[in-house]
């Protein structure tokens, strides 16, 4: 798998943030459970990194979300609020 994207930009305050990469992708039913603690699709692997990353994001009042196609490899968009300092 390697990185082939990555864009940041920012539309009124919002910061969109998409990394992309040529893996294999995901399934439906795997993009369905991503987040879900302790799922995994990898031998080795604990099903939290997804799973605290999604939490992270959500109390910064953000999304995450994926867009995948097996085969194709998958784009992470992550949309964060800028908020000023003291509000």
């Amino acid at each position: 798998m390697t990185l082939v994207n990555q864009i940041l930009h920012r539309k009124g305050n919002i910061v969109r943030l998409e990394i992309s990469d040529n893996g294999m992708g995901m399934s439906a039913d795997v993009l369905e459970r991503a987040f879900e603690p302790f799922f995994t699709t990898k031998e080795s692997g604990c099903g939290l990194g997804l799973a605290t990353c999604h939490k992270i994001i959500q109390a910064h009042e953000g999304i995450i979300e994926f867009e995948s196609e097996p085969g194709m490899g998958t784009t992470a968009i992550t949309l964060l609020p800028i908020t000023q300092p003291g509000k």
